[in-house]
């Protein structure tokens, strides 16, 4: 299991849309904590469940 969410993933767990995460991001409202790395935004898996309630595993439910 990877640490990290993507912002796709991210979006699909929350119901929003993947420009609605990246546009959180660049206004730097995201309720996701969030790590640039180069040009790629990631999410830790940690803090992303968390803010979401979600405890089980998710490999069933976001593809990667």
């Amino acid at each position: 299991m990877a640490a990290t969410y993507t912002a796709e993933q991210v979006a699909k767990l929350a119901g929003v849309s993947t420009f609605s995460i990246y546009q959180s991001v660049k206004t730097d409202e995201s309720p996701f904590p969030f790590v640039r790395i180069g040009h790629r935004i990631v999410f830790p898996r940690s803090n992303v469940d968390r803010i979401l309630g979600i405890e089980s595993s998710l490999d069933e439910r976001v593809e990667t």
